[in-house]
């Protein structure tokens, strides 16, 4: 008697996807996700904030695994000296270590961690892991270029339109102070405030002009980065949105002279120049014939006449925080100075919710100041020798932003300047040349 035996083949297991990709994956994911998250907030009274928090905290636990592994790497050790310090600096809200945490809460310590802490360690490591691999480093440019997009056209469509769940969003966001805020719109927002607006603008333009290779493939994108910086009101914006532009446009300009063409389809480009311009026309004729078009005429007059006020508004802030240093030089806590703070009676006078620089260097001390610029330092230098322009273009006009603004803890324009600081603190020198991001 044969028994017949069986063999059974045992099925290869899929190979797992690579760190840096799922890393690229993650981040795109969380970025896309502010849209929907913010839009709903116009709708529905929710916080975007804490829903983004959540978000960022089950991510993190997910990944914590692989997160705590590329701590041990060279960027991450680095980096994990900063998280620590600023970990370290929460106690203030704990413990009577300084004069401000008299007026600390459960509710500041919260948002310290929540939203200040986390999301910024997610989107550091996440952007380090995929900045290794360059074709997922590009993807994920290419997916924060377009998600700009998707911001900043909304917010135009909303300051045309004007539709009424928004306005009556603005004043529910505003309360008391609506009368106030909306003497100043119509200023671009969309679902993110004129300041993060104004920063997506001055990344958006960086991105297209650091990596496009033909003027028709930008041409559209710069306009619409352009338009929506002028319309946020943001007097910063404007500066490095007009300066990367005209440097966008002498560069262009000479590679047509030296190429004698203008790009490799000129009539391509010039319809899209056509376009473009039809469009603005056709949007300004629009905007003439609304109620708000005088508000926003004399409000935009008076940001250009009082332009020298952008340092002076923001000089008293600059003066406190050096004042808290020289009392506290170990810093008075993790976000005892931000823009939370300022909700805070007893800490508003010692709020710095203008400038990323001086708020650090008075919730994190000189330790903190210390760590966080050689982060950065170290990844200027790093893609610069990588030549990596597509990166260093966006995270270096951020990171002058934030002499006067928040653009490290903003919200969405914060996780992006962490997801390149990320980056550029693992690039390495390749000798492919960077790709045109405005071909998507």
């Amino acid at each position: 008697m044969t028994v017949a035996s069986t063999t059974t083949l045992a099925t290869p297991a899929s190979p797992a996807l690579p760190w840096p990709r799922v890393a690229g994956t993650a981040a795109l994911l969380l970025l896309f996700a502010t849209h929907p998250v913010s839009f709903t907030n116009l709708l529905v009274d929710v916080r975007p904030s804490v829903a983004l928090s959540l978000l960022m905290m089950m991510t993190s636990a997910v990944l914590m695994p692989r997160l705590l592994a590329e701590l041990s790497t060279r960027a991450g050790l680095l980096y994990a000296m900063l998280f620590s310090w600023q970990l370290l600096t929460l106690l203030s809200h704990v413990l009577p270590l300084n004069y401000l945490s008299h007026w600390s809460s459960a509710a500041l310590f919260a948002n310290g961690l929540s939203y200040l802490l986390i999301p910024q360690a997610l989107c550091f490591l996440l952007g380090a892991a995929a900045g290794r691999e360059r074709a997922d480093s590009e993807r994920v440019l290419r997916g924060i270029l377009w998600s700009h997009v998707v911001a900043v056209s909304v917010g135009l469509a909303f300051y045309l339109l004007r539709p009424g769940f928004v306005s009556a969003a603005e004043a529910r966001v505003f309360g008391e102070l609506s009368d106030r805020y909306l003497g100043f719109l119509p200023r671009m927002n969309g679902y993110y405030n004129s300041m993060v607006m104004g920063a997506v603008c001055v990344s958006g333009i960086g991105l297209v002009a650091s990596a496009g290779r033909r003027v028709s493939a930008g041409t559209a994108l710069v306009a619409l980065f352009a338009l929506g910086s002028l319309l946020t009101l943001q007097r910063s914006s404007w500066v490095l949105v007009v300066g990367t532009f005209l440097a966008w446009g002498a560069v262009s300009a000479a590679r047509f002279l030296f190429a004698r063409k203008l790009g490799a389809r000129p009539f391509t480009t010039l319809a899209i120049v056509a376009v473009t311009v039809v469009a603005l026309i056709g949007a300004f004729a629009y905007a003439r014939e609304q109620l708000w078009y005088d508000i926003a005429k004399q409000e935009l007059e008076n940001r250009f006449k009082f332009f020298d006020t952008i340092v002076d508004e923001r000089r008293g802030q600059w003066d406190s925080a050096f004042a808290l240093v020289q009392d506290s030089p170990l810093g008075v806590g993790l976000g005892m100075a931000s823009h939370k703070a300022a909700e805070v009676d007893g800490l508003q006078p010692f709020a710095v919710p203008d400038g990323n620089y001086f708020r650090y260097l008075a919730e994190t001390g000189v330790p903190g100041i210390a760590l966080l610029l050689v982060l950065l330092g170290r990844g200027a230098v790093r893609v610069v020798l990588a030549r990596r322009w597509d990166i260093a273009v966006p995270m270096s006009l951020l990171l002058v932003a934030a002499i006067g603004t928040n653009i490290l803890d903003l919200y969405y324009i914060g996780f992006v300047s962490w997801m390149l600081i990320g980056m550029a603190n693992t690039v390495t020198a390749r000798s492919t040349p960077s790709p045109d991001l405005s071909n998507g």
